[in-house]
């Protein structure tokens, strides 16, 4: 015959519903990662743009210029999705318009990918004789 175990009520126990000490210790060190991130980010990117020649771009215009590339982004998409269903690509021109669409789309991707840090953007207008 097999003894068992008593039942153990986990509700009565004293320290029931009590965060362990070292998820405190986890949660503190998380917290002061992002504080150190949030001060090197925040002090250090200021004194270097403040440095260059340009302006910040405010929030409101990447807001407006975000949707305007998400809305391209979706145009780009309808494009490639009527020739992906063209499986034989039997002329230059086909294999071409489907290479640039796919090209559109990924640098579309990387611009929106780009504007939806939260790290400042510059605005640095380059001199075309350089």
């Amino acid at each position: 015959m097999r003894r068992q175990a008593p039942k153990v009520n986990y509700l009565k126990k004293k320290d029931y519903g009590k965060v362990p000490e070292y998820l405190r210790h986890v949660k503190a060190d998380i917290e002061e990662e992002k504080r150190v991130i949030e001060e090197y980010f925040g002090d250090h990117s200021q004194q270097s743009y403040q440095q260059q020649d340009g302006e910040l771009l405010p929030d409101s215009e990447r807001q407006a210029v975000l949707r305007k590339l998400k809305a391209k982004w979706g145009d780009a998409n309808k494009r490639y999705q009527k020739i992906t269903h063209n499986t034989i690509l039997d002329t230059i021109g086909k294999v071409r318009r489907k290479e640039q669409c796919e090209k559109e789309l990924e640098q579309l991707q990387k611009d929106i990918e780009k504007l939806s840090t939260k790290r400042p953007i510059m605005i640095v207008e380059s001199n075309p004789y350089w």
